[in-house]
């Protein structure tokens, strides 16, 4: 693997996370939304090495109640504990690939020192 190549790989990674999070803050903005349907991120390996996220809808219908004014109104299917998660999930991601873009730049550094 080159050493761009681990680069765009970390980027990818990073945008990625970003999603995750972006998703993720908008979901909890709308958790007291009556009717709301969360977003979900799934990941896949992109041609390259990298990764890849796509958002979709989640349409699973998290129940209902009966307003003050007796009409029945649907809740939001968006969960605390799932979100949080994914928080965790998101913080790890930025983590791991800023690793990875840390220790490509000291391969490259020390690449350049050898050829200098």
């Amino acid at each position: 693997m080159s050493i761009s190549s681990s680069f765009k790989t970390s980027q990818s990674g990073m945008q990625a996370a970003a999603s995750l999070l972006s998703t993720t803050a908008n979901n909890l903005a709308n958790i007291n939304t009556n009717g709301y349907k969360k977003n979900i991120v799934r990941f896949a390996e992109d041609g390259n090495g990298g990764v890849k996220s796509e958002v979709s809808k989640n349409d699973e219908s998290p129940g209902y109640y009966k307003s003050e004014d007796g009409t029945i109104v649907e809740t939001s299917n968006v969960e605390y504990a799932n979100e949080m998660t994914n928080l965790m999930t998101a913080g790890y991601q930025f983590k791991a690939n800023t690793l990875v873009l840390k220790t490509v730049d000291e391969a490259h550094g020390n690449l350049l020192d050898a050829l200098a």
